[in-house]
């Protein structure tokens, strides 16, 4: 059987089919309306607060295991009729038999490569460092701290968990990526101060330096030049007069951050201001409505022909014809160098240097979206107050913003060419 069956789970929600889901899962079918995001990244929507069934409605979940408990009360783990296969697959692997990159958090599988039908599957690769609580085996749910808001659009997900490789150590091993399913994200809350200060040293330390390192990804820039200039006294602590809050200063520092002579902040004040509440990471919820063993099943039978698809992969690269991001051939860039042709295509402000450094670092903040989306809530329209939302549980809107962006080939890039991420 291609698709699977589900049982009766005692004291657990209605099981649902990983073939096509609950109800709420058919309502993937067609892609959402529009909807205006708002225009300032300095400026946090306005949500609606909803207790959920049985879940803490006066106090807030403070530990990993009180936050699992509270945001996954309603979310059962899918059965999956016949079990997956154990496999894991390279990010290259991904790359060479379907397209795209290699590097980034979001990708997307065009409809003419993806072996399940002709629709576009998008994928998504949380690292465990950042997100202690994300799902690590096929049907369960889970959830991951992100400020970006990608995932909660043209569901669903197929999610892939890393084995192997922390990139917190500095050890060389294999890195090979596990498909859990496919899944449908959920934004549920945004992490107080008192959830950051359970988390572990680690993954406090690893989210202060991700905002270190990162100048491109304008939510995570503008939470550290807040941090920053409240450190230096030009704004005034969160919640005390938000509403005088300058957001020419503000601006003014990301755009020193991007050039890289922003105001020095340290890992230590970071987590500090995190533990205290004054910037928080949004909470989205991740549960599985479908295991697709096509996809699967693909995936395992092509990964024998790796080996080939890496010899021949790197035979078109030694005779120039692998594409780079830019769309022309390494051979055919050389042409054009000796010709002094110049490329037409407008470079990025950032230098290659900064650009590597931040896909190194931030891979889980690459997405493909535009400069202001992560600031508002989709669908919301902000009243211009710079809210913390506390509340565990957050009404998303039924009809969220459509992307504008094309689904066009992606190219084949290498990883280790000067990929420059995607383009604003």
């Amino acid at each position: 059987a291609q698709t699977s069956a589900s049982t009766p789970s005692p004291a657990k929600l209605p099981p649902r089919s990983s073939s096509g889901g609950s109800a709420h899962a058919q309502s993937f079918v067609g892609r959402s309306q529009s909807t205006r995001p708002s225009n300032s990244p300095f400026k946090r929507a306005v949500a609606t607060v909803q207790p959920v069934v049985n879940a803490p409605s006066s106090t807030n979940p403070f530990s990993l295991d009180e936050m699992r408990a509270a945001h996954l009360r309603s979310a059962a783990p899918l059965h999956i009729v016949p079990p997956p296969h154990d496999f894991q697959v390279p990010r290259t692997f991904l790359r060479l038999a379907y397209g795209g990159s290699d590097q980034q958090w979001v990708q997307q599988i065009t409809a003419e490569k993806n072996p399940s039908g002709a629709f576009s599957r998008r994928l998504v690769f949380p690292k465990v460092e950042l997100n202690p609580a994300m799902p690590t085996v096929p049907g369960e749910a889970g959830l991951i701290f992100s400020s970006r808001h990608d995932i909660l659009f043209d569901p669903p997900w197929s999610v892939f968990h890393r084995v192997g490789g922390p990139s917190s150590s500095k050890k060389k091993g294999p890195v090979v990526w596990k498909y859990l399913g496919d899944y449908e994200c959920v934004l549920v809350g945004q992490m107080t101060g008192e959830q950051f200060s359970a988390l572990t040293e680690e993954v406090k330390r690893q989210w202060a330096q991700a905002l270190l390192d990162t100048k491109r990804f304008e939510v995570y820039v503008a939470m550290r030049a807040r941090i920053a200039l409240r450190l230096a006294g030009k704004i005034p602590p969160k919640g005390v007069h938000d509403e005088d809050l300058d957001h020419d200063i503000v601006r003014d520092e990301i755009k020193a951050i991007q050039r890289g002579n922003g105001r020095s902040v340290r890992e230590d004040e970071i987590i500090a201001a995190f533990s205290r509440g004054d910037e928080g990471i949004d909470i989205i919820r991740l549960v599985c409505v479908k295991y697709d063993h096509l996809f699967a099943d693909h995936m395992r039978d092509r990964l024998a022909t790796y080996p080939a698809m890496l010899a021949e992969h790197d035979r078109k690269k030694a005779n120039g014809e692998v594409k780079s991001r830019h769309g022309r051939s390494k051979a055919k860039k050389q042409a054009e160098s000796v010709s002094g042709r110049l490329p037409t295509r407008k470079r990025s402000h950032h230098n290659e240097e900064e650009e590597e450094e931040d896909q190194a670092c931030l891979q889980d903040f690459e997405v493909h979206a535009g400069p202001h989306d992560d600031f508002a809530m989709p669908g919301v329209q902000s009243n211009g107050d710079d809210l913390n939302m506390r509340g565990p549980f957050i009404t998303i809107p039924a009809r969220p913003r459509r992307s504008t962006r094309t689904e066009g080939p992606m190219l084949d890039i290498d990883s280790d060419d000067n990929f420059e991420g995607p383009e604003w």
